[in-house]
């Protein structure tokens, strides 16, 4: 059972968050490989279909998630509700799933459920 895992390491946020951990050992996982990666952590490969079922099985004792992205790199909203809502919400079941009792999510700076630009409504409704 690794202490922490993190989803959304590829991102800027991520990566700080990666550096935070220093020398403690991180599990990692995400969609492609992490460049630089330090020998200490561990590296999870997968689809993101895929991850709930993975921290599931890993049991982390905390799940951080920096899964985020913006309209302009998903498409369109509702591809970036499927990553910035519904990934995050399957990784969360996949961590209730593996026992784990702490989450901790990542959202962005002026979050408010009743903003009118719609990624900072977005993430006011669900992380707020």
């Amino acid at each position: 059972m690794p202490d922490a895992l993190i989803v959304g390491a590829t991102g800027l946020i991520g990566r700080a968050v990666i550096e935070c951990f220093g020398s403690n050992p991180v599990t990692v996982l995400a969609r492609r490989e992490v460049e630089g990666l330090a020998a200490q952590h561990k590296p999870l490969v997968a689809p993101p279909e895929r991850w709930a079922d993975m921290i599931a099985a890993e049991k982390p004792a905390v799940l951080i998630c920096c899964l985020g992205t913006t309209i302009r790199q998903a498409g369109s909203q509702a591809a970036f509700r499927a990553v910035d809502h519904d990934l995050v919400l399957a990784a969360a079941r996949g961590a209730k799933a593996g026992g784990t009792s702490h989450m901790i999510s990542v959202s962005s700076v002026g979050a408010a459920a009743k903003r009118g630009q719609f990624l900072s409504a977005h993430q006011g409704r669900d992380r707020g």
